[in-house]
C-alpha cells in the first residue's frame, strides 16, 4: 500500500514538473518574441535617409527630385570671364553681328547674318565656313563641339500676319540644335526693346510687337526647357525702352551698350550642373 502511495506521489511530482517546464518554454518564447517585434518595428520618420518616402502600402517610393524652374528668367549670377564663352556659339540677326563687332568678346563663334529669321536659319547660306558659304544649321552640324547656344531672333519676324508661324519656326531651330549636340545650354534672349522715337515711327518695330515677341519666347523657353535671358531688362531703361544715347538708329546698339550687352551676359549664368542638380 505504502509503495503504491510513492508511485503515485512520484508520478504527480514528474508530472508537476513537467507542467513548469512547459510554463518556463512557453514563457521564454514570449519574452523572446516580444523583444524581435520591437527590435524589427520601424519607429523611423516616413522620409528616411535616402530620400525614400514610405507610403501608405509600406513601399518605399523615391522621392521626386526639383526640376530647374524654366519659368523664369535667368537670374543674376557670380560674373565670368571671357573664357566662359570659347565654346559658345551665338545665333542671330544684325543686332547679334554688331553685338560681335563692338562688345570686345573674341573668343565666341558667332552664325549671324543682317535680316536672319528662324526659318531661314534652315534655307540661306549666309555663314562663311571654309571657303564657302552654308546655312546656320550646317555651320553647326559642321561644328558641334559647343557647349553653350545664345539665340537671338525675332526682330525680323516683328511685322509677320502669323506670329505663330514665328513660335514654329524658333522651336524648330532649337529642336534642331538639340538633335546636334544634346547636351548643350541654350540660352534663348529677349529682344531687346528700340528707342522711343523708332517705336513711334514704326508700325511693326515697335516695343508692343518687341513685348509680345518676348512672351512667346518666354514661352518656347518653358515648353522647350531651355533658359531664358531677359537681355532687354538689363540694355533698357525704367520703362522698358532703350535709351535713346544706346543707338544712332533706335534699333543697333553702339560700342559702349555692346559692352554693356556683354556685361549682363557675364552676369547671367546657369551651369550644366545646376541643371541637372535640380532635375
Amino acid at each position: 500500500m505504502r509503495s503504491r502511495r510513492n508511485a503515485n506521489r512520484k508520478a504527480l511530482n514528474q508530472r508537476n514538473r513537467l507542467i513548469f517546464l512547459a510554463v518556463i518554454i512557453a514563457a521564454a518564447i514570449l519574452i523572446i518574441f516580444g523583444i524581435w517585434n520591437l527590435l524589427s518595428t520601424d519607429d523611423s520618420d516616413p522620409e528616411d535617409k535616402s530620400g525614400s518616402v514610405t507610403t501608405e502600402e509600406g513601399k518605399n517610393e523615391k522621392k521626386p527630385e526639383p526640376e530647374y524652374d524654366y519659368s523664369k528668367a535667368v537670374a543674376e549670377s557670380a560674373q565670368v570671364g571671357d573664357d566662359y564663352f570659347s565654346d559658345a556659339i551665338f545665333v542671330g540677326d544684325s543686332r547679334t553681328e554688331g553685338f560681335l563687332l563692338y562688345s570686345g568678346l573674341s573668343n565666341a563663334v558667332g552664325y549671324a547674318h543682317k535680316g536672319l529669321r528662324a526659318d531661314t536659319c534652315f534655307t540661306d547660306a549666309v555663314i562663311h565656313l571654309n571657303g564657302s558659304k552654308v546655312t546656320v544649321m550646317d555651320a553647326l552640324r559642321a561644328n558641334p563641339n559647343f557647349s553653350k547656344v545664345y539665340i537671338m531672333l525675332g526682330t525680323n519676324e516683328l511685322g509677320w500676319v502669323y506670329p505663330e508661324k514665328f513660335v514654329e519656326g524658333y522651336t524648330k531651330v532649337i529642336d534642331e540644335i538639340r538633335g546636334i549636340n544634346p547636351g548643350a545650354l541654350i540660352y534663348a534672349e529677349s529682344l531687346i526693346p528700340v528707342t522711343s522715337a523708332k517705336s513711334a515711327s514704326n508700325e511693326t518695330v515697335n516695343n508692343e510687337r518687341i513685348r509680345m515677341y518676348n512672351e512667346m519666347i518666354r514661352q518656347i523657353a518653358i515648353d522647350k526647357k531651355v533658359l531664358y535671358l531677359d537681355v532687354g531688362a538689363g540694355l533698357s531703361d525704367e520703362n522698358g525702352i532703350l535709351p535713346d544715347e544706346a543707338s544712332s538708329d533706335g534699333v543697333h546698339l553702339n560700342k559702349a551698350y555692346c559692352e554693356k550687352w556683354l556685361a549682363y551676359l557675364k552676369t547671367h549664368t546657369v551651369t550644366k550642373e545646376e541643371i541637372d542638380g535640380a532635375e
